[in-house]
């Protein structure tokens, strides 16, 4: 007789499906042993029932993979960087992003209700109220209108703790606000000078004799560096008649300053610009720095106050400059474009600016003046351009706004986490950049503000309403945004007109703009119903395919437990 040993040997390779002749063989009525016919058929269940059972485990325990991987794990999506020394004391790398990362055309868009408490205070937002500053603590805002007014507001109380006036009116110019790193300190450009305002007292504590907008403030508030255009002509004019600029230290406490002159040597650092580029500009080649820019911006100044960097615009180019501040020396760092999208991260350290062919991003070191490329679009001769940059508070995340779409980035490795959904806000980030937000005028007296979380999934859409000037005609301004330090709140500055000429009118309270703080909790709960909805619907789905499985594996073990039937099924085919 044979053994089952020998059984095993003869039977069809596994995991094939058993001829017909073989099954008849089986169920059918033959010399060989019924025993041994038996074990074969139940070791054949067996199989086909524990091939059910593991299948329909493994697809009980199946999560969806994340939309984006942590730090760690999206390090390896970074190309290895390249490093050279660049004529002067900077240093270049080029970061290659990801291209996998394809985001669909839309994303799911769910309602969501928002919670908003509304300012109408006259003396705050009676006139225009222009822009909006957050200390670093997030517990008091400052608005400041075109008028001759600073407003200090409690976040967490939503009370005004004081109206700060100021000698004149305010220049109404975002570039002429700045808040110090540390939050001590608001600097308001006036028509009658620079107003040095402490946050602590909430009182004007210098006025500078300077009239000006364009000006940058050390990371404790205690000097200013203002550049202002020589017309004596001594820092040395530019080839194409243009003056010289002087750099103004100013000593914030005494009202006092020095004038150092800048001077500019050298040619563009062609390993900090886009080589994705063939354009001359980009690479600095052809760009004349042996004269004055004919446009010069001050950005942002170093932790040690050494430094300061210039947005310089030539004729040819426009360049990223590092100023010395005791000399005046200018240093080339790398040729970039459009230098009103530079963004900077709230502890001053790191500036980010588009580079010449607006196909990648530059992100500069302020300190020590190194400088890494990311490349958003390795195609050069793509129409994508890059429209906008946004940066969480931390500055961890980095949305890259183009005209093709957005995508957010780790700026601690430069790569791509993903691209986002057309429709996905990319406007404003969280502190911790987990978060999105988007705020746009809506249809009649609305303000539609967007939110969906970093990492993917339905994008919350609801509308907030707007009670001030404009709201009968529908003519609404959003003037500025901040969010708050925990990102539960957005604050938005609104504006409008109260006739339909378009003039406003701030003579009462119904008639001002206003300061509306909404809470994104609404949207926050709505994000996670939503996704609550689609993880059971798709547990349902895994349950019922498990369900289906384990009737047929039950079917499976009464038949192997019961081969009469199986030996009449095969005796009534044969016939």
């Amino acid at each position: 007789m044979m053994n089952e040993e020998s059984v095993d040997e003869n039977l069809p390779n596994k995991g094939v499906p058993l001829p017909e002749s073989y099954l008849s063989y089986l169920l059918g009525h033959s010399s060989s042993s019924r025993r041994m016919k038996s074990r074969v058929l139940r070791r054949v269940c067996a199989a086909l029932s524990s091939a059910l059972l593991l299948g329909g485990t493994v697809a009980l325990g199946v999560t969806p993979a994340p939309a984006f991987a942590d730090d760690a794990a999206t390090a390896s999506q970074s190309a290895s960087s390249s490093a050279s020394e660049s004529a002067g004391s900077s240093k270049s790398t080029t970061a290659a992003a990801s291209a996998s990362n394809v985001a669909p055309a839309n994303a799911t868009e769910i309602a969501a209700t928002y919670t908003t408490a509304q300012l109408a205070d006259p003396a705050c937002v009676g006139s225009e109220p222009d822009a909006l500053r957050l200390t670093p603590d997030g517990k008091q805002l400052f608005i400041v209108s075109s008028a001759d007014k600073v407003c200090a507001v409690n976040t967490e109380g939503w009370a005004v703790e004081g109206v700060i006036d100021l000698p004149s009116d305010s220049m109404g110019v975002a570039s002429g606000i700045a808040m110090s790193q540390d939050g001590s300190r608001l600097f308001v450009a006036t028509s009658g000078g620079v107003a040095a305002i402490s946050t602590a007292t909430r009182t004007v504590m210098m006025m500078l004799d300077l009239t000006t907008t364009n000006f940058a403030v050390s990371r404790d508030g205690k000097t200013l560096y203002a550049l202002v255009q020589d017309a004596s002509g001594s820092a040395g004019g530019g080839a194409d008649g243009s003056t010289g600029w002087i750099l103004q230290v100013w000593n914030v406490n005494a009202g006092t300053h020095t004038d150092v002159a800048v001077t500019v040597t050298g040619s563009a650092d062609s390993s900090g610009s886009d080589s994705n580029s063939d354009s001359s500009a980009d690479s600095g080649a052809s760009a004349n720095l042996s004269g004055a820019p004919n446009i010069a911006t001050a950005l942002v100044v170093s932790g040690d106050g050494s430094t300061v960097m210039l947005d310089a615009q030539y004729s040819q180019a426009e360049v990223l400059l590092a100023v010395d501040t005791a000399s005046g020396a200018a240093t080339s760092l790398a040729t970039f474009s459009v230098g009103y999208l530079a963004t900077l991260s709230s502890d001053n350290t790191e500036l980010y600016v588009p580079s010449a062919s607006l196909h990648s991003v530059l992100q500069v070191n302020v300190d020590n003046r190194d400088v890494q490329v990311f490349s958003v679009d390795s195609d050069a001769d793509s129409a994508a351009r890059i429209t906008g940059l946004a940066l969480s508070g931390d500055g961890a995340r980095l949305v890259v706004r183009t005209s093709a779409g957005s995508h957010l980035f780790d700026t601690a490795t430069g790569s791509e986490l993903r691209g986002l959904a057309l429709n996905e806000p990319d406007a404003y980030l969280s502190r911790d950049g987990s978060e999105l937000y988007g705020v746009a005028a809506g249809t009649g007296a609305q303000i539609e503000v967007r939110y969906a979380q970093a990492s993917g999934g339905p994008v919350a859409v609801g509308n907030v309403p707007y009670e001030g000037a404009g709201a009968s005609s529908g003519a609404v301004d959003v003037k500025d945004v901040a969010v708050g330090r925990d990102g539960a709140s957005i604050y938005i500055a609104v504006s409008g007109s109260s006739d339909a000429s378009g003039e406003e009118d701030f003579s009462d309270p119904a008639a001002a703009g206003r300061l509306i703080a909404v809470d994104v909790n609404g949207a926050r709960a709505a994000v996670k119903k939503s996704e609550n909805a689609s993880a059971a619907a798709s547990r349902a789905g895994i349950v019922a395919v498990a369900v289906v499985a384990a009737v047929i594996v039950v079917a499976i073990i009464w038949l192997c437990r019961n081969p009469q039937i199986l030996r009449k099924l095969a005796a009534a085919r044969s016939h």
